[in-house]
């Protein structure tokens, strides 16, 4: 099969065996489905309709709102969406004393202060909503959807009630409304702010240059006027001049007047004025402040003379003001009569009439005196177009239907999140029973175990009852099928077993220490993985082809092989290294197998105490020895490697190693320290041969159904 390809079978044996965990899980989000159900509130949801013109129309100029092309119009339209999600438009909300929030998250205890009551951490109660948890519960009520490429945008709010629900769409719809629109209206008085000094500047400028061409020409008026006269002077230019003599003279008591009048001084006041009433007030002011200084600070003459003083100054102030409005208006008739004669002479003149110096300079100060006032003519527009859109100011988003409160509710109901619940149950429990299987249950595949070694997997030997065993219910070994059905999975799986040990162990062969003989040890990670069973059926297997065997019970600590053999002599292999057994009485504890030709070195009781010393001894090397010069194969049954060191000790005689996995029972973890002890204890590593035991398929036989030709299936 491919590597890429799905093993159904595998995978629904791995469901099976992980079933009750799959149902725990299941149970759970089930159970929390439910609960989940029973205490959240039901959810309602209101919908707004905001209308977006991106051409933002300008209702002073409708000429402005120009056609934009679809990116930009999408960009604005998208743009806006981004806007009314943001913390300013729901801050809005909070700000907004007209909004009652208690409409819009009623106080009821959530799914969190049910379960802090549910494990005793007080009774349940509505949380205090502060302005940031406020604030949090609003931007995830409220969610914004451009419909399709339309200018339309959704604001939907879903909150515990119908009416709820509405009010928080509304309000959101109108918080950005009004946010656009005093943004603009922002910018439009940061604009009048920015223009108004600057018209200021403009209007000031404007005064002097136009007092600079007033001034040029009184100053030629009589160059002015000789075209007008025929070279002689006209009385209308004396009398101009009278008049800008007559004009000046009152502009400057006037601005004499004004100046003492906000520096305090009544008498450079009066003086300029030269009115006799406001000089005898003036006069009778000091006359009054001299009194008054002579005094005592508190009194009836004190009080009297502070009275008519205010009084006094009253008067004084009226008729200052009285006076410059007197010569104000004085001043006006002057001012019209100057500028009329000023026109009367500018508009005679002809080209060539002045002399080019003088000529030069009134072009130069009229264009001047033009350029400032069309300059303050447009700003002077500009400031009153801005003062007119500031009254006029519309937002580009425009509330086109209005959330009303929902009839249904927009929540699922109890069935859709048993439904959810049981399929993320599903989900989860799969996902767990998988993790388990791969990472903390026991190997059961041959690629699992392959990918965990690093090492390829020689066999899988397959958990059979033999037939003999239904019939007479005796406890024979189950190495016997080898023997007894020579064609079933089981045997084959041992031949698959010892061709990998053939290719690995090539002949001609020189063992380690001398001899043809080939040592295999026969281990695993730790108990019960069938490794008496194993090494028994392997050496009936190179038996039955013609070979001579030798099987060592090497598992000094729990021996088993004479169970198996039905053979127990009264001593064995312990008792012959402890020295308690004579060499000479060695051949009684090398027993035959009644069903091959192996001779097997057996015991029939555990050492007392550590037998790991025992293997590394004299005389189980002088063992292993002989063994090699007089049989081709000697199979060592070896402790668990995790469990003791004996079989760390054997490996030195060893030339191959079988080493066992148990399906489904052996720890991945209890694999890998096994194979870290076999990495570890020899740096010439011999191969190291990997079978999985107590298969539950039968190799070889499921995936063909040709197979059965060849195989007979147990």
């Amino acid at each position: 099969m491919d590597d890429h390809e799905v093993d159904l079978r595998a995978f629904l044996a791995v469901l099976v065996r992980q079933a009750r965990l799959i149902a725990l899980v299941v149970g759970v989000c089930l159970i929390v489905g439910i609960w989940v159900a029973l205490l959240s509130p039901t959810q309602y949801s209101a919908t707004a309709l905001v209308r977006v013109d991106p051409r933002q129309d300008d209702l002073l100029d409708p000429q402005t709102a120009r056609p934009l092309s679809l990116a930009t119009e999408n960009a604005r339209i998208d743009s806006e969406v981004e806007i009314m999600r943001s913390a300013p438009t729901f801050l809005r909300i909070i700000d907004n004393a007209a909004i009652d929030i208690g409409t819009i998250f009623p106080d009821r205890p959530g799914i969190a202060e049910h379960a802090r009551a549910f494990i005793g951490m007080g009774e349940p109660s509505a949380p205090a909503l502060g302005p940031l948890h406020l604030l949090g519960r609003l931007e995830d009520a409220v969610t914004f959807d451009r419909r399709g490429s339309t200018y339309i945008i959704a604001a939907t709010a879903t909150t515990d009630s119908p009416d709820g629900a509405a009010l928080l769409a509304n309000a959101v719809v109108s918080a950005h409304i009004d946010l656009q629109r005093e943004a603009k209206m922002a910018a439009i008085a940061d604009a009048i702010e920015t223009l108004s000094p600057q018209l200021a500047i403009v209007s000031a400028a404007l005064a002097l240059r136009r007092e600079a061409v007033d001034a040029f020409v009184d100053e030629n008026i009589r160059l002015f006027a000789m075209p007008l006269a025929s070279g002689q002077l006209s009385a209308e230019v004396e009398a101009h001049l009278a008049s800008v003599s007559a004009a000046r003279d009152l502009r400057g008591r006037i601005t004499h007047a004004q100046t003492g009048l906000d520096e305090g001084d009544l008498a450079a006041v009066s003086q300029a004025l030269a009115s006799q009433p406001i000089d005898d007030m003036v006069i009778e002011r000091e006359g009054m402040l001299a009194r008054s200084a002579q005094l005592p600070l508190v009194g009836p003459e004190i009080s009297a003379i502070e009275t008519d003083l205010i009084n006094l100054e009253g008067r004084l102030l009226a008729a200052v003001h009285a006076e410059l409005d007197l010569l104000k208006a004085q001043l006006l008739p002057f001012d019209a009569e100057i500028a009329s004669r000023r026109d009367v002479v500018l508009d005679g003149l002809d080209d060539g009439s002045l002399p080019p110096a003088v000529e030069e300079r009134l072009h130069i100060l009229q264009r001047g005196n033009e350029l400032a006032r069309t300059q303050h003519d447009q700003l002077l527009a500009r400031l009153d177009d801005l003062q007119l859109r500031s009254e006029l100011q519309q937002a580009d988003s425009r509330l086109v239907v209005a959330a009303t409160p929902p009839q249904q509710p927009s929540s699922r109901g109890l069935p859709f999140i048993l439904s959810v619940s049981a399929f993320l149950g599903v989900g989860l429990g799969v996902g767990a029973a998988l993790f388990r299987e791969s990472y903390m249950s026991g190997v059961v595949t041959l690629e699992q175990l392959a990918l965990l070694t690093g090492r390829e997997v020689t066999t899988a030997i397959p958990a059979i009852t033999p037939s003999w065993q239904r019939d007479s219910g005796t406890s024979s070994s189950m190495a016997d099928a080898v023997v007894r059905t020579p064609l079933s999975s089981f045997s084959e799986s041992l031949r698959r077993l010892r061709l990998g040990l053939d290719l690995r162990l090539p002949s001609p062969y020189t063992g380690s220490g001398g001899g043809r003989g080939r040592v295999i040890l026969v281990t695993s990670a730790v108990v019960d993985e069938g490794k008496t069973t194993t090494a028994l059926a392997l050496a009936r297997t190179y038996a039955l082809s013609g070979r001579r065997v030798l099987i060592i019970d090497a598992d000094l600590r729990r021996p088993s092989l004479f169970i198996h053999l039905d053979a127990a002599p009264a001593a064995g292999l312990v008792e012959y290294l402890t020295g308690k057994l004579p060499p000479e009485r060695f051949p009684t504890a090398i027993k035959t197998d009644p069903l091959s030709a192996i001779s097997a070195v057996v015991n029939t009781r555990p050492g007392a105490g550590p037998t790991e010393h025992l293997l590394v001894g004299e005389l189980f090397r002088n063992l292993v020895v002989a063994a090699r010069d007089t049989f081709d194969y000697i199979i060592l049954d070896t402790p668990p490697l995790t469990e003791v060191v004996d079989a760390a000790y054997a490996m030195q005689f060893a030339d191959a190693v079988v080493m066992l996995t148990r399906y489904a029972a052996t720890r991945q973890r209890d694999v890998l320290r096994a194979m870290r002890v076999l990495e570890n204890t020899r740096p010439d590593l011999p191969p190291v041969l990997l079978a999985l035991t107590q298969h539950p398929e039968k190799p070889f036989v499921a995936n063909d159904r040709y197979v059965s030709h060849y195989v007979v299936v147990q």
